[in-house]
């Protein structure tokens, strides 16, 4: 019973337990047990965080990013200070090893076109089983956003962050519990994966068919640098031919 919960949260919350007030701010994110209300809910990350609570840092983090998007999109406040506000709060919350940070910092780095920083973030997430922060590297591979693309990198990621969905079940955006209801994109991963592999082959024949054709075109100048050489021979040879003929009809 979601207003059940959100009555106790309320009650605990007004005795300052920090998950308490968390977790009644996610409810007012994602509209349980009570009407969406993203400054309720912002508001509430804020007091948590303030006690240093790392899952409500990355909560602040999202509500700070959604406010940036909107910013962005009315022409309405700030959201290049409101997008710099999420990455720090995001790095806080990371720094305190809350694995959705290490994902929503990579993201945010992302947008701020630091690859090397999003990879390190990234990282973090994947090497503690997250499947978005595997599909977001994957992602990077496919389209180069740090190094040169790698295709086969691509979908051995994709397939990974695929393993990894089956696991964790749901993506993970909102910290301790209080996950969005979005499944894994799964389908999406394995059709991404399917693709990459495809387009490596495609590139994998190219190249050999451009590796054989530059062989044969090199076999092709050798031979006809063959053919020169024995023309200019055979043309010398006659020209010291013609000279000996001339000195003998002289004599």
């Amino acid at each position: 019973d979601d207003a059940e919960a959100v009555k106790w949260y309320r009650k605990a919350a007004e005795l300052g337990h920090a998950d308490a007030v968390n977790r009644l701010g996610s409810m007012f994110y994602l509209g349980k047990g009570a009407a969406r209300d993203v400054s309720a809910a912002l508001t509430l990350y804020q007091r948590a965080s303030r006690s240093g609570h790392a899952a409500a840092m990355n909560n602040l983090g999202i509500c700070l990013e959604e406010r940036a998007r909107e910013a962005s999109t009315s022409g309405r406040g700030n959201a290049e200070a409101l997008q710099t506000a999420s990455l720090k709060v995001f790095a806080a919350a990371s720094a305190k090893g809350n694995v959705p940070a290490h994902n929503n910092l990579g993201y945010a780095h992302i947008c701020s076109h630091d690859y090397d920083a999003a990879e390190r973030a990234f990282r973090l997430a994947a090497d503690r089983g997250s499947p978005d922060a595997l599909y977001n590297l994957a992602k990077m591979a496919e389209h180069g956003l740090k190094e040169k693309a790698d295709l086969r990198k691509a979908a051995q990621l994709y397939r990974a962050a695929t393993a990894a969905a089956a696991v964790a079940g749901t993506r993970q955006r909102l910290s301790d519990g209080s996950d969005l209801p979005r499944p894994v994109p799964t389908a999406e991963a394995e059709e991404a994966a399917t693709s990459c592999e495809s387009r490596a082959e495609n590139e994998e024949i190219q190249r050999s068919i451009s590796a054989e054709r530059a062989q044969a075109l090199e076999a092709t100048v050798d031979d006809l640098r063959k053919a020169l050489a024995r023309v200019t021979e055979e043309r010398d040879a006659l020209k010291r031919e013609l000279v000996q003929t001339q000195h003998r009809a002289n004599r």
